[in-house]
This record gives C-alpha cells, sequence and structure tokens, in this order.
C-alpha cells in the first residue's frame, strides 16, 4: 500500500493520504464517521500561520473588497453642508474605488465646500465641510450611507467608521497593519522551515504582497 509519508528532494516531507471519512448509518437518515482519517491519526498536516495584518484603506481602494471583499451595493445618499445649501442627492452607483466616492462627493458642491479623505485610523472615511456642519443620510429606505460608515447627524467632520478593506495581491506592504507597515525589510525577510529545510525569503525590493 501507499506510505502515508514521503520525503521529496528537498529534505521537506510530503502527506500522501487524505482526509476521507468512512461513515455508516446510525439511524434513519443519520450518518455518522467510524474512522479517524489520515490527517487527525498522525498529526499529519500543520495548523494553519497567519493574523489579520489589517490593511489600510486608501483612495485606491476598490469598494468590491470593502468589509473582507463582500463589498457595498452603491445608491443614492443625501448630503447637507450647512454652508452650502440645498441638500445634494448624490448617486454613488458605478464607483469602483474610494478616490472614485471621493470625486462623486465632492463634485456635488462649489469647489472646496467639501473634503473627502481617509480618517486617521486609516480604515474609513473623513467628511467634512470647510464650515459649518455635513449631515448624510440614506433616502428611500436605503442603507448605502450607512454601510458606508459615513450616515450622520449634523456635525463638523463625520469619522466613518471600519470598512475592514482586504488584502490583494496589489496591497502595498506599507499598508499592511493599518498603514504601519511590516518595518525595514533592509536585511531583513521571512524565514519558512519544512522540516529540516529552511528557506530565507528576501523582501528587501518587495512593495506589494505579490511581489
Amino acid at each position: 500500500g501507499q506510505a502515508p509519508f514521503s520525503m521529496l528532494a528537498e529534505n521537506a516531507i510530503r502527506y500522501e493520504g487524505d482526509s476521507f471519512a468512512i461513515n455508516s448509518f446510525i439511524d434513519l437518515g443519520l450518518q455518522q464517521s467510524n474512522n479517524a482519517d489520515g490527517i487527525t491519526a498522525f498529526g499529519a498536516l500543520s495548523p494553519a500561520i497567519g493574523r489579520d495584518i489589517n490593511p489600510a484603506l486608501t483612495l485606491s481602494s476598490r469598494i468590491s473588497d470593502l468589509y473582507g471583499g463582500g463589498g457595498v451595493n452603491l445608491g443614492q445618499i443625501s448630503v447637507s453642508l450647512s454652508a452650502s445649501p440645498p441638500t445634494q442627492t448624490i448617486d454613488l452607483s458605478g464607483a469602483q474605488t474610494i478616490a472614485d466616492l471621493k470625486s462623486k462627493i465632492e463634485a456635488a458642491f462649489p469647489a472646496s465646500a467639501v473634503t473627502v479623505a481617509i480618517n486617521a485610523a486609516k480604515n474609513g472615511l473623513q467628511i467634512t465641510p470647510a464650515s459649518g456642519t455635513v449631515t448624510i443620510s440614506d433616502i428611500n429606505g436605503g442603507f448605502v450611507a450607512a454601510d458606508l460608515g459615513i450616515r450622520s447627524a449634523a456635525v463638523a467632520s463625520i469619522t466613518g467608521g471600519d470598512l475592514n478593506p482586504r488584502m490583494t495581491g496589489q496591497t502595498l506592504l506599507s499598508d499592511l497593519n493599518g498603514g504601519t507597515g511590516i518595518g525595514t525589510t533592509a536585511g531583513n525577510g521571512i524565514r519558512i522551515v519544512n522540516g529540516i529545510t529552511t528557506k530565507d525569503i528576501d523582501l528587501s525590493t518587495v512593495t506589494t504582497v505579490e511581489g
């Protein structure tokens, strides 16, 4: 039969088995596994190593990547500036990035009347009028403003909620960990150990997740 493990040329160990279960009926329509699969029996696979490295929101963040990739369904919102009436209904449909949202909201008012930026926590929006207050609400029973974390009564500046953008291959290393990055990469890197094999990966020239 097939040995459960094999040694590769680079001295790495590979598990050759599977994770299949053998099930038996223990009641009408009810099955129960009656074996231990190879992974469980041999402790064949190491647990995944990782944690949330919390990419910062940037103007280039895509709407479809917000909320861990769940995205936001865009539509109309109502925005009022006390110093620049009247209230504007702004259709955010078609926006692909945070930069697009910024352009659509700012363009609805006279130049410099309102500024859309990334908040100090680098996880949401900051919407600030040149003077007075700003109010943002949903219309027609929608949840666009709420989902973007910017629905608010009249305030001097709206600090938006966490939009939790997901990490993609194009995410800058400097944008990881809430925008603090991964520290200096000069002379540093990642060491991966698999059995008796150790590999050091130089990150000194890498700028994005995909390299």
